[in-house]
């Protein structure tokens, strides 16, 4: 079985903030994106920290440098699911930014583990539907995973009441 990696589910296109950035400017970006934490970078774009609305809360400062979580976990895209969720667990995370030879590439987190379990796939073949992890392939038609999506309700799907 092939395992799935992070990059499948990973957040591409991060919002981040400078380390010379304001506090104040900070703010204003979690609050326009309605986000609760984001990648720093420095001068060069590389991820040097991470900052979150916690930490402004809880830390004075005039500038993102101030705040700022400097030691952050940052893993590599190939890296598998599985190992990932074990470091949120084992590391009490929220969040991982992801580096492809030391470049922010995108983020995952607890958030998007979790929709994946809960997740809905379908086969772009047959029309075919899976609940949790994407298959490996098609039981259906033997389309490979390649052919796998995620399926989107067009609407608000409810499960009948169990009945005892």
């Amino acid at each position: 079985m092939r395992r799935m990696r992070v990059k499948s589910i990973m957040s591409a296109g991060v919002y981040t903030v400078a380390v010379d950035d304001t506090a104040q400017n900070l703010l204003r970006l979690l609050a326009q994106y309605s986000l609760n934490g984001l990648p720093v970078i420095n001068r060069q774009s590389q991820l040097v920290g991470f900052v979150s609305r916690s930490d402004a809360d809880a830390r004075e400062g005039e500038f993102v440098r101030d705040i700022m979580t400097p030691h952050v976990w940052a893993i590599d895209p190939e890296m598998e699911i599985e190992r990932a969720e074990v470091l949120f667990a084992e590391y009490q995370v929220k969040r991982l930014p992801i580096l492809d030879n030391g470049r922010l590439v995108g983020i995952i987190s607890r958030g998007d583990i979790i929709n994946m379990n809960a997740g809905r796939w379908r086969c772009g073949i047959c029309g075919a539907l899976y609940a949790g992890f994407p298959p490996d392939h098609c039981d259906a038609c033997g389309a490979s995973d390649c052919e796998i999506y995620r399926a989107k309700p067009d609407k608000m799907e409810f499960l009948p009441p169990w009945r005892t």
